[in-house]
C-alpha cells in the first residue's frame, strides 16, 4: 500500500475508544499515524496503543484536517 492512512480516534479515553485503539494496534492497521483525541476542552494523558502509548490531544474543529479516516467513539 503506497499511500498510507492517518487515522483519528475521537474519545480515545473512553472504553469504546480504547477498544478501537486495541483493535487497530493488535491487527497491525496500515495507518502510518494514529491520532488519539479526547473530548473538547479536556486534553488527556496517554492511552495504550500497540507496543507503546499515544498522547491524547484535545479535540478541536481542525483536528480532522490531517486525518484520512476518523472514528468517533465519544457518543
Amino acid at each position: 500500500m503506497k499511500d498510507r492512512l492517518t487515522v483519528a480516534v475521537c474519545g480515545a479515553e473512553s472504553a469504546c475508544g480504547q477498544e478501537m485503539l486495541a483493535l487497530l494496534g493488535g491487527r497491525g492497521f496500515p495507518g502510518q499515524k494514529v491520532l488519539a483525541f479526547g473530548t473538547p476542552g479536556e486534553p488527556g494523558g496517554k492511552v495504550p496503543f500497540a507496543d507503546g502509548e499515544l498522547e491524547v490531544q484535545e479535540l478541536k474543529d481542525e483536528s480532522f484536517i490531517v486525518a484520512n479516516l476518523g472514528y468517533d467513539m465519544s457518543s
